[in-house]
């Protein structure tokens, strides 16, 4: 009995608080260990990345800013986007180009006489041919010296040929339309979790002789079908490139997703040229510190998407902390509304998270900044959040 009282009060750690100090038991210390960690939830594939963390831009020299995407299958897209923002005394001396994983060079911006200030651009980029996960860089170089500056912000978006952003499943080809009839076009959805989403994007790109012919339905893959576009009869014959937003969230994400396009009006032909969904995913892989008895905000940025977002909001957290118990964690909507992601807990000594919570935001807008809040309520601990990924 001795010896198990010394360790209870030996293993102990501090918590303080106005006032005073008290110290806490640790039973995984006491017992010969820290408790044991739980599987860690895989990360939700992504269709945006962020790095918020700032790079000093050497005079005449080069910095490499990293970004690592994992859980994406197959090559990155035909038309991602990469946008960069930054601060130079003089932003014509500055070269930026984007390496792959594999180690291709895509050229962003060359050098040119702009004088000094501010470079906000999205750069499009054809990386068709190259693996889409694995650490990219945006490689900054200083071609001249007598000047300095700072690389505040990159991300890369996986968006489709057809500018849908945040999309990362995509067909293209021509593919003729019964005259009249039904085409039939699948692409197979992976690496998400649960249901799809409320603000599902369809690009639908298309030719025909008259449009209004046209009747296109998404099929999901539990068989319910959502209609996308009626046929009117009315619109004359071009070409179709339009977007459109589909709430999904009664359908599984993962599986085989159809594009039905019907004829219903014979004596006219046409082509379906392309067509993708997006499943907006975003990842800010900025490490931020957690004070001490403190609280940090991480943010994200989803713009352009109508309504409210899903009552299945997945939230994967990543972060290490010296006693995990200590943290709460808040989503903070657009308006500042906050949703309870973990509480805290007396009993829990583990130091890791790598989990992903589901939160019901159907009450809150899609667009907007998010916040995770992540609050350490007991001093005499520290720790990190890594990432976090937002999946509507």
């Amino acid at each position: 009995m001795t010896d198990i009282e010394s360790r209870l009060t030996n293993t102990g750690k501090a918590i303080t608080y106005t006032g005073g100090s008290t110290p806490r038991i640790d039973v995984g210390q006491a017992v010969g260990g820290p408790a044991p960690e739980p599987a860690p939830d895989p990360k939700p594939r992504p269709t945006k990345v962020i790095s918020e963390k700032a790079y000093a831009i050497p005079d005449a020299g080069i910095v490499e800013a990293p970004i690592t995407v994992s859980g994406v299958p197959g090559n990155a897209s035909s038309a991602m986007k990469v946008a960069v923002n930054l601060t130079h005394e003089w932003r014509g001396q500055i070269r930026i180009d984007l390496i792959a994983p594999d180690g291709q060079r895509y050229p962003l911006k060359p050098l040119s006489s702009e004088g000094g200030g501010t470079l906000n651009a999205v750069y499009v980029v054809d990386a068709g041919t190259a693996p889409a996960s694995g650490t990219w860089k945006l490689n900054v170089k200083d071609a001249f010296t007598g000047a300095t500056g700072t690389l505040t912000s990159w991300s890369l978006l996986f968006a489709s040929r057809g500018g849908v952003t945040e999309a990362s499943f995509e067909k293209t080809g021509s593919y003729f339309i019964p005259d009249p009839g039904t085409l039939t076009s699948p692409i197979t959805v992976d690496g998400f979790t649960g249901k799809a989403a409320r603000i599902l994007r369809v690009y639908v790109g298309a030719t025909h002789e008259r449009i209004g012919d046209l009747q296109i339905d998404l099929l999901a893959p539990d068989g319910r079908t959502y209609p996308i576009k009626p046929a009117t009869q009315t619109e004359p014959g071009g070409t179709l490139s339009t977007t459109y937003t589909v709430d999904a969230s009664d359908s599984p994400a993962n599986g085989t997703w159809k594009l039905l396009v019907s004829d219903i009006v014979g004596n006219s032909r046409g082509f379906l040229t392309a067509w993708s969904l997006g499943f907006p995913s975003i990842e800010n892989q900025t490490s931020r510190a957690i004070p001490d008895s403190g609280s940090v905000d991480v943010p994200i940025t989803l713009s352009g998407y109508p309504g409210n977002a899903s009552r299945e909001l997945k939230v994967h957290v990543e972060a290490e902390h010296e006693w995990r118990g200590d943290l709460k964690i808040e989503l903070l909507d657009p308006n500042g509304k906050a949703y309870l992601v973990k509480a805290t807990s007396a009993t829990d000594t583990g130091q890791t998270i790598r989990k992903t919570y589901t939160v019901d935001a159907s009450t809150s807008p899609a667009s907007g900044t998010w916040k995770l809040h992540v609050s350490d309520v007991y001093g005499g601990s520290t720790g990190t959040i890594d990432s976090w990924t937002l999946t509507f």
